[in-house]
């Protein structure tokens, strides 16, 4: 992912985060965090299918922003 990519992408996280920590109670928070996980390992297993030239280890990284 490029660098201009990223940025905005992280930016979202951590605005995600804060508003979560505003607005919501515990449990959705926590659901919406576990689902999230689930969602980020699986964009990981894409971007390692779709460029098999990485290693899984920075799929993972990658999709786990």
């Amino acid at each position: 992912m490029s660098a201009v990519l990223r940025k905005p992408l992280c930016d979202l996280f951590a605005a995600m985060a804060i508003e979560l920590e505003r607005r919501v109670s515990v449990e959705t928070a926590r659901s919406f965090k576990e689902r999230a996980y689930q969602l980020n390992d699986r964009l990981a297993q894409l971007i390692t299918q779709a460029t098999p030239e990485i290693d899984p280890n920075t799929g993972v990284k990658l999709g786990r922003g």
